[in-house]
């Protein structure tokens, strides 16, 4: 999430959500528009064409409030900022970077969870990680289920955030969802993770997940 500073006052607000629609933004979306284009303009200087003719880069923003009240915005931009893909404050640009899935980052650097999944990685020692369940991400049905097999196995996991560079260093990385169960991650951001085949923990776990359901 991204602030203003200074915040808009209230009666700055809209008082109903604009059509989607509309031709003419609200004056706060504009406002984080060119924040995020002086922003982009400094961090990438010539390497940047929004206004390119028949193509450049695109951009985006979304005002949002925090569970405090205080309004802000998420942004996104279709390319690499500082030569990385994954930048924290950024939507990460998953069809400009041919992945199949996006990590998300918080400011701190730390992994919250993919598009529509939760992200968990096998550390070297074989430890199980994933973030906490707190309200950075879904708490999961098929997160829950997959915990309690995890347990059942005598597995080691620890509810915790992790970054970039524990996943990149990692044995072994998956995604769990309703629509997926328990896919292997092989690559993030090029970098090819453990051998860079589905790893023998997530491939076990996907076999456990259907027997440990239909036991009930």
């Amino acid at each position: 999430m991204n602030y203003f500073a200074p915040p808009p006052a209230a009666s700055e607000l809209p008082q109903r959500f604009p059509s989607p629609f509309a031709t003419e933004p609200h004056a706060i979306a504009r406002r984080a528009a060119e924040e995020l284009q002086r922003e982009l303009r400094g961090r990438l200087g010539e390497q940047l064409a929004l206004d390119a003719p028949g193509g450049g880069k695109m951009f985006g923003v979304l005002v949002v409030a925090d569970r405090d009240g205080r309004i802000g915005y998420l942004r996104a931009f279709s390319g690499m900022v500082d030569g990385r893909w994954h930048v924290p404050g950024f939507v990460p640009p998953v069809f400009d970077a041919g992945a199949r899935d996006a990590w998300f980052v918080d400011k701190d650097g730390k992994v919250t969870e993919a598009a529509s999944a939760n992200a968990w990685i096998v550390t070297p020692a074989g430890t199980l990680v994933t973030r906490h369940a707190d309200h950075a991400i879904l708490r999961g049905i098929t997160r829950t289920v997959t915990l309690d097999v995890i347990k059942a196995q005598g597995l080691t996991v620890e509810e915790r955030g992790f970054t970039l560079k524990e996943a990149y260093a990692a044995r072994e990385a998956f995604e769990t969802s309703a629509s997926q169960i328990v896919m292997p991650v092989v690559s993030i951001d090029g970098h090819r993770i453990g051998d860079g085949k589905p790893g023998p923990i997530a491939v076990a776990l996907r076999r456990a997940f259907h027997r440990f359901a239909e036991a009930g």
